[in-house]
């Protein structure tokens, strides 16, 4: 059923997947390597802390954002067991022919329009599977919506396969973007994707998706990973080290 609805549509949102509890580990490495307060992740003390780092000191932020993709706790939490298996159940392929790489936890900040990724497909970014086999893993540690800039997707999008993609030049502190042409058809098409933290949300390679604006007051805060499967023909291992920030 989950393999069915997910190649048509490209892309499928689970509910409720995991505990509240379960990104624990998360929050306390965040705060531990950016001096944070927050007992959790809408704590108004932890966004109020994220703000004024990214204001006063928009290196150091930053370095948080890099550093803390690389935890231990955040790789755990990606791959926990029963995410591990909703990806062989949607791919219909063995876990354990699969990789992951681009581990993120995104703070996307109130008003940040430098770091909102346009229209993209992740091949562009982490192109190890050209044809796409494998998949995104997202999920929302805050409530998201239109108003806080939630991901925007086009369903069936990746039936048309890899489009062709520009790299802008990377302006420091500034997300990288494999920006990519889309159609006032494909617009029409667009749909928001309202979530809540627990439930986790998984996108083809291919699937052209964007960010939204933020134009709350909270920051937006999800993470994700890439799953690669190692046993496609078109895996290139070459793209391992490929890192974007």
């Amino acid at each position: 059923m989950h393999k069915a609805q997910f190649d048509q549509d490209g892309y499928l949102l689970i509910r409720d997947v995991l505990s509240s509890e379960a990104s624990q580990g998360v929050l306390t490495s965040l705060c531990s390597l950016g001096n944070l307060p927050g007992e959790n992740w809408e704590d108004p003390q932890l966004h109020q802390a994220l703000t004024d780092l990214r204001e006063s000191d928009p290196r150091a932020f930053g370095s948080l954002y890099d550093k803390i993709r690389l935890t231990l706790p955040l790789q755990d939490f990606v791959q926990l067991p029963v995410l591990r298996s909703l990806v062989a159940d949607i791919t219909g392929r063995s876990i354990n022919n699969f990789t992951t790489s681009g581990h993120m936890l995104r703070l996307d900040a109130p008003g940040d329009s430098r770091n909102r990724l346009d229209w993209h497909q992740e091949t562009g970014y982490y192109p190890q599977n050209p044809s796409g086999e494998g998949c995104v893993l997202w999920m929302p540690l805050t409530p998201c919506h239109p108003d806080n800039g939630t991901v925007e997707l086009i369903p069936g999008s990746h039936h048309g396969g890899t489009r062709p993609s520009a790299d802008d030049a990377n302006e420091e502190g500034r997300s990288q973007q494999f920006a990519i042409a889309v159609t006032p058809d494909d617009k029409a098409k667009a749909l928001s994707i309202t979530a809540h933290p627990g439930d986790a949300a998984f996108f083809h390679m291919q699937l052209v998706h964007r960010s939204g604006f933020n134009a709350s007051t909270q920051f937006r805060i999800t993470c994700g990973v890439r799953f690669h499967d190692l046993s496609a023909p078109d895996f290139a291992s070459g793209y391992m080290d490929y890192i974007v920030r």
